[in-house]
């Protein structure tokens, strides 16, 4: 609704209250890569949920970690150890946010490793 004037918002709702939800949701809609190549994969979220996860893949595919942010924030760019970010407040003014991650290894949740030895 924040892209909406205040005035129009009622309306929206109503009008948003009378379409039916999907029996099924998308598991990802946002994908990006950071500077080393990785793949980083943005949860779908149906606006229920105040965070998003997104899973960091590595170049060969292996998972690598999970990062969650707030859903307001829209992932502009990562790199460097940073996830620069945009979001919009009340009145509809976009901020830049930096954010910087705990370890440049992007391993913030870590995974594990998905490489099998061959026999």
């Amino acid at each position: 609704m924040r892209n909406y004037e205040p005035e129009e918002r009622p309306r929206h709702r109503q009008l948003l209250s009378e379409i039916p939800m999907p029996r099924e949701l998308p598991a990802f809609d946002r994908l990006r890569l950071d500077d080393g190549q990785r793949l980083w994969v943005g949860g779908y979220n149906s606006g229920l949920s105040p965070v998003t996860p997104w899973h960091v893949f590595g170049r060969d595919g292996c998972p690598v970690g999970r990062v969650v942010m707030p859903a307001s924030v829209q992932v502009l760019a990562i790199g460097q150890g940073r996830i620069a970010g945009g979001i919009r407040d009340d009145l509809g003014v976009r901020r830049v946010l930096i954010y910087h991650l705990a370890d440049e290894s992007v391993a913030v949740s870590p995974i594990g490793d998905c490489r099998q030895s061959v026999d």
